[in-house]
């Protein structure tokens, strides 16, 4: 995933090639941690490529954080839209 180094998490995801699976994806929610990494939530089933379903993290390069995969808001009708 290619981004544009930037200090707005918001223009990190809405710059990298590949944030979310389109057609039907969204990102509700992000939070920045204290180590820089980003939370991503919202409404999805890919995250930079892999399988990531409604909740994940960047690492603070835009990258994706492999790490963390907590397999939350599962359900077909589910989505995070606050962290």
């Amino acid at each position: 995933m290619k981004t544009t180094r930037s200090s707005d998490p918001r223009r990190l995801a809405s710059t990298a090639e590949d944030p979310v699976n389109p057609p039907f994806s969204w990102v509700r929610c992000l939070a920045v941690q204290t180590d820089g990494k980003i939370l991503v939530g919202g409404w999805f089933t890919t995250l930079g490529g892999q399988s990531r379903t409604n909740i994940g993290r960047l690492n603070a390069d835009g990258t994706l954080d492999t790490s963390f995969n907590p397999g939350a808001g599962t359900g077909p009708n589910s989505f995070v839209s606050a962290m």
